[in-house]
C-alpha cells in the first residue's frame, strides 16, 4: 500500500555533539577511551537527552560524531533505530523508523553514507569526522570519493572537522580551515552554518563552531533551514537541526491480526458490495476487464478489514535491511529500485524462449469449478501463512467463503473461461534469506521466496488438482518421477535406488552412480 509520509520541516536532525553528550570532556581530548561508569552514566543522560529531542522535533536521520560505543553500537540507542558507523567509529548515522528504506552505501575511515528515496529525487546523507591531530585532506579525500562516485544527486554532508574560519564563527582562521573552505569551493558546495548562531561548542568560558553541515545542490540548501538547539544538552555540544522541504512515499505491506476476530464486521461492511463485485466479474469478457475486477475484489475485502492497526513482522537478522544493497553491488548512484532490479535480475535470468510454443494442443472442455473444489481447498489452506502485498490472508478467504460463497465461486469459473490467470494474482513481495554458509556479499547467496496473494494461491490448487487427476486417469506420468508427486518422496528414490545397489551387490558387479546438481535449474526453465 502506498502511505505518503509529509515530513515538511522534520526531516534531518543532527546530533553532533562530540562524546554524545560526554559533560566536562574537552574539545581536544582525543584518548582512547576508557569503559568506566561515568562514562556508562554520561550515556545515559545523552541517550536520554537525545529521545526528548526526538520527540519534540520528530527526526528522521540522527548524524552523529565521537559518540559512546559499546560492542559496535552507539551505545543507548533503540534496538528499532538502526545505526552505521564509520570505521574507526568516530562518525555514525542513525535511521529512525520514520525513513522509509534507507540504503547504505559505504563506510570508509572517518566517514559513513546513507542514500534515501524521496519524491524529490534521492537524498545522500554523509557523517564525517576529523581528528584535530590527524591531516584534515584524509577525510576531505574521502568526501571527495563518494561525491564524485555520487554526481549531480542531492547531498547534505555533516562533519565535525575541528577547522576554524572566519564564515562559520571563529574569530580567527587556521589552517585546517582553508582546506576546507577551498573544499567546498572545488565541490560546490553551499554551507548550512551561520555566522551569527550560537556556539555549538562551550566549555569553561571557551566557544566554538566544530560541526559543519553542508549541501549539493542550489534548491536543496535554499530549502533547508539550519539552527542550534541550545534546550537540549547537558554537555559541552549542542545539537543542531536540519529541516528540508522533503516527503517520501513510503511503501509498506500491512499484515493484520485477523486471527483475534472482528471478522463479522468485516463481512458487513463486505455484504454491501458483494452484488456490484459478482456484476463486475460475470461481465468480464477480456482479460484487461478480467484484472480490473480482480483489483476491485482485493480492494473491496482489504477496506472491509476492521481488524485495527497493521503490525511490521520483524526479522531477526545480521544485517539491517538498509545493508544489503551494499553487500550486494556496492552502489553509489542510482536508486533503491534501480539497486532491487539488478538484484532480481541475477536472481531471475530472463528467459530466450520462443514467444509461441512450438506445439499447441486443442483445450480440452472441463466442467466448471464447483463451490466443493472451492471448500476443500480452503479447508486444507495453512492459517499462519504470510499473505500476497493486499493483506488478504487464508483466515479472511475463508470467512468471504463461507459467508459469500458466489464471490469466489463466480470469479474463479470466469478466469477459468477466459483461460486467464489475472495479472494482480501475478504480483509478489519477494523476501531474500541468507543461505548458512555462504558469502553475504554474493547476490547467489541469498534464497529468493515470493509471498503471492492467496486468491491466486486458491486457483493454482485449483488447477494443480485438476491436473493431476487428467495426469493420473491417462497414465502418462512416467515411474521414475519422485518430486512434485502426491504420496511420492525423494526417499522413494533414494529406497529405488538402494535396492538397485543391493542387487548389483547380489550378482557381484560393480555399480557406479552419477549424481547430477543442475545450478539455477527452475531459473532456466522454458516454462512455455
Amino acid at each position: 500500500m502506498d502511505e505518503k509520509l509529509q515530513y515538511g520541516y522534520r526531516e534531518i536532525c543532527q546530533a553532533m555533539r562530540r562524546g554524545y553528550g560526554a559533560a566536562g570532556r574537552n574539545s581536544t581530548d582525543h584518548s582512547p577511551q576508557v569503559r568506566t561508569s561515568s562514562d556508562s552514566r554520561k550515556s545515559k543522560i545523552a541517550t536520554s537527552t537525545l529521545l526528548e529531542a526526538r520527540n519534540s522535533h520528530n527526526p528522521s536521520i540522527i548524524l552523529a560524531q565521537e559518540t559512546y560505543i559499546l560492542d559496535g553500537r552507539i551505545e543507548g540507542i533503540p534496538r528499532s533505530w538502526n545505526q552505521w558507523l564509520s570505521k574507526n567509529n568516530k562518525a555514525g548515522i542513525i535511521s529512525l523508523p520514520s525513513c522509509n528504506k534507507p540504503v547504505f552505501l559505504q563506510s570508509t575511515v572517518n566517514s559513513t553514507a546513507l542514500k534515501i528515496q524521496t519524491e524529490q529525487g534521492l537524498l545522500t546523507v554523509i557523517s564525517a569526522y576529523s581528528s584535530p591531530y590527524k591531516n584534515i585532506m584524509e577525510t576531505l579525500q574521502e568526501l571527495h570519493s563518494i561525491l564524485t562516485d555520487l554526481g549531480d544527486e542531492r547531498v547534505l554532508i555533516c562533519a565535525d572537522l575541528n577547522a576554524h574560519i572566519r564564515i562559520w564563527g571563529y574569530a580567527s582562521e587556521d589552517t585546517r580551515g582553508a582546506q576546507v573552505e577551498d573544499f567546498l569551493l572545488v565541490q560546490q558546495l553551499f554551507l548550512l552554518n551561520k555566522t551569527n548562531s550560537p556556539p555549538i561548542f562551550e566549555h569553561r568560558g571557551r566557544k566554538g563552531w566544530p560541526d559543519l553541515s553542508f549541501t549539493k545542490g542550489t534548491d536543496f540548501a535554499n530549502s533547508c533551514i539550519w539552527k542550534v538547539l541550545e534546550d537540549y544538552t547537558h554537555s559541552d555540544h549542542n545539537y543542531i537541526l536540519k529541516e528540508a522541504l522533503l516527503s517520501q512515499s513510503r511503501y509498506s505491506y500491512p499484515r493484520f491480526k485477523t486471527a483475534y476476530g472482528g471478522h463479522r464486521r468485516m463481512l458487513q461492511h463486505l455484504g454491501q458490495k458483494t452484488k456490484q463485485l459478482v456484476q463486475q466479474i460475470e461481465e468480464s469478457n477480456t482479460k484487461d476487464h478480467l484484472a480490473k475486477a480482480t483489483e476491485e475484489l482485493q480492494k473491496a475485502i482489504f477496506a472491509a478489514y476492521p481488524y485495527g492497526q497493521s503490525y511490521k513482522a520483524v526479522v531477526k537478522n545480521k544485517h539491517p535491511p538498509a545493508e544489503l544493497f551494499k553487500q550486494l553491488g556496492n552502489p553509489s548512484s542510482g536508486d533503491t529500485k534501480s539497486f532491487a532490479l539488478k538484484i532480481l535480475q541475477e536472481l531471475y535470468p530472463p528467459s530466450h524462449s520462443p514467444v509461441t510454443p512450438p506445439n499447441c494442443f486443442p483445450l480440452i472442455q472441463e466442467p466448471q469449478i464447483t463451490k466443493n473444489e472451492i471448500r476443500r481447498i480452503l479447508k486444507k489452506a495453512p492459517t499462519k501463512k504470510a499473505p500476497g502485498f493486499d493483506a488478504i490472508d487464508y483466515i479472511v478467504l475463508k470467512e468471504v467463503k463461507n459467508s459469500f460463497p458466489e464471490i469466489l465461486h463466480t470469479f474463479y469459473n470466469k478466469c477459468y473461461q477466459l483461460h486467464c490467470f489475472p495479472e494482480p494474482l501475478k504480483k509478489g513481495i519477494i523476501v531474500l534469506f541468507h543461505k548458512d554458509g555462504k558469502e553475504a556479499d554474493k547476490i547467489k547467496s541469498y534464497r529468493p521466496v515470493t509471498l503471492l496473494p492467496t486468491i491466486g494461491k486458491v486457483l493454482e490448487q485449483i488447477l494443480l488438482r485438476r491436473l493431476n487427476h487428467t495426469l493420473k486417469k491417462k497414465n502418462v506420468l512416467h515411474h521414475n518421477q519422485f518430486g512434485f508427486r502426491e504420496g511420492r518422496s525423494t526417499d522413494d528414490a533414494i529406497h529405488q535406488l538402494v535396492e538397485k545397489i543391493q542387487d548389483s551387490k547380489n550378482k557381484k558387479l560393480h555399480t557406479m552412480v552419477i549424481s547430477l546438481d543442475i545450478q539455477g535449474a527452475f531459473d532456466y526453465l522454458q516454462y512455455n
